[in-house]
């Protein structure tokens, strides 16, 4: 689910969670195991318009990997171009 403010300004600020599916490839660099664990990535960010409909987006978020007995935390920062399709 994302929410975004100011969508008629230059500069659009959004939050987001995101949930889904990650996996490991288990223990050790021999290991044909693959576990598989849910992941809830709540973020942040925001677009800043570069003309048209295309915008720069700013974006940092911490997944959270939940295995079974501890879960992971990370963080991620993405810097990319953001192009909408369809109407508003």
């Amino acid at each position: 689910a994302r929410f975004q403010w100011n969508r008629a300004s230059r500069f659009r600020p959004f939050s987001q969670v995101v949930f889904g599916a990650g996996q490991d490839n288990g223990i050790g660099v021999a290991s044909s195991e693959t576990n598989h664990y849910p992941v809830l990535s709540p973020g942040a960010g925001a677009d800043v318009a570069l003309g048209g409909r295309v915008a720069l987006r700013l974006r940092f978020d911490v997944p959270i990997l939940m295995r079974f007995s501890d879960s992971f935390v990370g963080t991620r920062f993405a810097v990319g171009v953001s192009v909408p399709f369809g109407g508003e």
